[in-house]
């Protein structure tokens, strides 16, 4: 997929969060005696690769004076820039983390407020391990994560993008409209690299959404200030008048992924810690796990299977916590377990110090022995996996090397893919981060507990708990309309709040009580008029 499709609808994403939280939207014939509404937007983003496959980033969104850039403009006025803000930079989070990328430091500023000016928003973070050391070179590779999840939500947010256009388009009297996004990204290779290959430079994709809505794009590379770079240049046209109808299966066989290759010297400041980097994050992002990773120690590189490195970062945490080095030298084998199995329960649960190395220890000492890496390892809480594990150990070893002490603890994270036993079910891993906070869902507050506490009965099963929940909101949160955007925490403490308020208060009620919970949002396309279902009309 190409950069711009992941970064193309952030600012969309963020103005229909912001807006109603239910439209209802009505298909007409578009009128020939009026004109077409037309907004803009244009986008550039400049992603800087250092020596070591680190990269600085930094995106500029604008859109010129029209009544699309006022929506947003008033939102920000609404619910505060502070919020808006927030909005952003969790929409890129989302947007690169599909593509297995973190984002770290990251800032936004919003500017262009006035009635005339330019609506703009700057973006600038880091990333790190964008590009990866291989034996012979360097390596950036940009493709999905979830090819099938990551196609859906692409195509719910160029809906969600034509519903916002169509609104504003009809607010002036207009069916016939069109979102204009310019966009060209600039990819800046190290200097003085050399060899530099993708096989689809020169290349030009087109994607057909269905309804006029279509995106074109080219790739080429280029010299800027000495510096070679792969640039993208794209051009995305929402067209309000009709659906957009492409599948997601249309969408994967139409998207342009792409790697680009590229030499130059290994990575400086390498280190054991560093090198684990990858892993740790193919790991937090779900990624399939490779079958070796080139891992660096004391002068050397080794070609280490997972299985090896959970072995070796078990070791080196015992090592760290004893006050001594690791030394690899003369890798052992280890053989993958056959089967893995954990425990839904035993997440965003903390593990003292004590705790994790003495897990770390056992782990070493058990593989040392039998050679084969656990597939299930015990905590306080319940089992984890070898993938979880090794997550858990990365993860800790992160935090040394930009801290240079152990942390004094760790929550327990699933590796996002795969199956956890929940109540003897198999439930895919990733619902586990559906019990997380978001910028406006509070979890685990003395607020949300003490709620609970007056809820629960020891009687109910999850699926009579979680109805209870829901009719304890309804009774006692009273429906009114509010511009800004509180917290679920602001809404259970002045019992009132809107449709979206009451999602809020669901979500944190629920993942508190441990149930993941996932927000959908939803529009209502219509022909004719419509009323809502009994069930619904109350909160209308």
């Amino acid at each position: 997929m190409a950069f711009s499709q992941k970064i193309i609808l952030v600012v969309t994403v963020i103005g229909i969060a912001f807006t109603t939280s239910l439209s209802i939207v009505f298909l007409q014939s578009p009128s020939e005696e009026i004109s077409p509404v037309i907004f803009e937007e244009f986008d550039e983003l400049i992603i800087d690769i250092d020596a070591s496959g680190n990269t600085s980033c930094r995106l500029t969104i604008e859109l010129p004076p029209s009544s699309l850039a006022n929506s947003f403009k008033i939102a920000s006025s609404l619910i505060g820039t502070k919020n808006m803000k927030q909005g952003y930079i969790e929409s890129l989070r989302e947007s690169f983390g599909g593509y297995g990328w973190e984002v770290r430091d990251a800032e936004c500023e919003i500017t262009g407020l006035g009635t005339k000016d330019n609506f703009k928003v700057t973006l600038a973070w880091d990333a790190p391990k964008m590009a990866r050391w291989e034996e012979n070179g360097w390596k950036i590779s940009s493709e999905w994560v979830d090819v099938k999840n990551s196609a859906e939500e692409t195509i719910s947010r160029q809906k969600s993008s034509w519903i916002l256009i169509r609104n504003i388009a009809e607010e002036q009297d207009s069916q016939y409209a069109q979102y204009r996004v310019s966009y060209k990204s600039s990819l800046l290779l190290p200097e003085n690299v050399g060899n530099v290959y993708c096989p689809l430079l020169g290349s030009l994709q087109t994607i057909e959404y269905g309804g006029g809505t279509y995106s074109k794009t080219s790739l080429h590379a280029e010299n800027i200030d000495g510096r070679t770079a792969v640039v993208e240049n794209s051009l995305t046209l929402i067209a309000a008048e009709n659906a957009i109808t492409i599948t997601p299966q249309q969408l994967i066989e139409n998207s342009l992924f792409y790697t680009i290759n590229y030499g130059g010297a290994p990575p400086k400041d390498i280190s054991f810690l560093s090198s684990v980097e990858r892993v740790r994050l193919d790991l937090k992002y779900g990624r399939e796990l490779e079958d070796q990773y080139l891992i660096y120690s004391e002068g050397s590189w080794y070609s280490l299977s997972p299985a090896q490195v959970l072995y070796y970062a078990a070791w080196a945490i015992d090592n760290f916590n004893r006050g001594a080095n690791l030394s690899i030298r003369h890798p052992i084998s280890i053989a993958l377990p056959r089967t893995e199995n954990g425990d839904f329960g035993s997440f965003w649960r903390t593990l003292s110090k004590t705790d994790y190395t003495n897990m770390a220890r056992q782990i070493h000492e058990n593989i040392s022995s039998n050679g084969v890496a656990p597939g299930v390892i015990s905590t306080p809480y319940g089992g984890i996996r070898f993938k979880d594990a090794l997550l858990t150990f990365t993860r800790i070893l992160s935090y040394y090397g930009e801290n240079e002490v152990l942390p004094n603890e760790i929550e327990l994270a699933p590796y996002p893919s795969g199956q956890l036993l929940w109540s003897d079910i198999e439930t895919p891993a990733n619902y586990a981060y559906f019990m997380l906070s978001d910028t406006h869902v509070v979890t685990n507050s003395p607020r949300d507990n003490q709620v609970l506490e007056n809820i629960y009965h020891f009687s109910y099963d999850d699926k009579t708990y979680a109805n209870e929940i829901c009719d304890w909101i309804h009774a006692n949160i009273d429906y009114i309309l509010i511009a800004s955007t509180p917290t679920s925490e602001w809404v259970l403490e002045h019992k009132k709040g809107q449709c979206r308020d009451y999602a809020n208060v669901n979500l944190a009620l629920l993942r508190t009580a441990r149930m993941p919970a996932k927000r959908v949002n939803g529009w209502i396309i219509l022909t004719e008029e419509w009323q809502p279902p009994p069930e619904l009309a109350p909160f209308m």
